[in-house]
């Protein structure tokens, strides 16, 4: 389950519940950095490996988690004509974020299109094309 969900069942009501309220969407980070923090436990802990030797991690969203993801306000995301406040390509220490779990990683987080167009679909898009140009049969949600 999204640990967002308690906020709101949908994008725009996530949006609505943050906007123009720093403490609203510090509560929303947290719960995002949590998930992702619990989440690189897992993994680890299924692989066999430590946490402290993942040194990279691509995280891709919509345009909102995005936002929400590095504690940049969603207001105006959420109101036409639904502008971004980033759009480039961001790589930053998890220490900085924080990401507690991976603390010797570095996190890359793909570039927005649009305000609707996020990294989950720039992520798409290059998978797409990697499946591809490797001759697999690609999926996808564009």
């Amino acid at each position: 389950m999204n640990p967002q969900a308690v906020y709101g069942g949908d994008l725009m009501s996530r949006i609505a519940y943050a906007q123009f309220d720093a403490k609203k969407l510090a509560t929303l980070r947290a719960k995002a950095l949590n998930a992702v923090n619990d989440f690189i436990e897992e993994a680890c802990a299924k692989a066999g490996v430590s946490a402290r030797h993942v040194y990279k991690i691509v995280v891709v969203g919509n345009t909102c988690m995005h936002h929400v993801f590095l504690g940049i306000d969603v207001s105006y995301v959420g109101l036409a004509p639904y502008a971004p406040v980033v759009r480039h390509a961001v790589v930053v220490p998890a220490t900085e974020l924080p990401l507690k779990a991976a603390p010797h990683a570095v996190v890359c987080l793909l570039p927005i299109v649009a305000g609707f167009v996020g990294a989950d679909t720039v992520a798409c898009v290059l998978g797409d094309a990697n499946l591809r140009e490797r001759g697999a049969a690609g999926r996808s949600s564009i």
